[in-house]
């Protein structure tokens, strides 16, 4: 493909042309945000995803990778919107909990956090990363016991 040959405009123009006869195409929307985001086009990024959203409206994935957007670049706040829209479709995701639980101890919300860690624990027990989480911020909002068993399971 293009991109992989080092030819970022011709992978945007079919991109572009892929979207312009089928502009519900899902995939191609990631992709083309996928290029925007090793173009370091921040804005044209934010704008695929937003568009992927609009054209598919029960998406999870383009929510998703707007919400690790905003966690990496420090943005917090944009990402209790995007979790809503995800809650009201109805769907549980261990990496949208993820993505929801760093954001709430980003912003110091340690008891949101842990209501999330609880959930994305139940979701998937192997998850050493969920237990460990969990434990800390158990610990950080004075839960000893709590703390010390989901550390102990991590």
């Amino acid at each position: 493909m293009a991109i992989t040959a080092g030819e970022p405009a011709v992978a945007l123009g079919f991109y572009e042309t892929v979207l312009d006869y089928h502009p519900q195409e899902l995939t191609t929307w990631l992709n083309l945000a996928n290029l925007e985001a090793r173009s370091g086009n921040t804005r044209a990024l934010i704008r695929s995803l937003d568009l992927a959203i609009e054209a598919n409206p029960d998406a999870l994935e383009p929510r998703l990778q707007l919400a690790n957007y905003y966690l990496e670049a420090g943005e917090l706040g944009n990402i209790e919107p995007l979790f809503d829209e995800v809650s009201a479709l109805q769907r549980r995701s261990t990496r949208a909990l993820e993505l929801m639980a760093r954001a709430q101890l980003g912003l110091n919300k340690h008891q949101d956090a842990l209501a999330t860690l609880k959930q994305w624990v139940e979701e998937a027990p192997e998850s050493t990363q969920a237990h460990y989480l969990l434990g800390l911020t158990a610990s950080a909002t004075g839960d000893s016991a709590g703390s010390k068993q989901a550390l102990q399971t991590a």
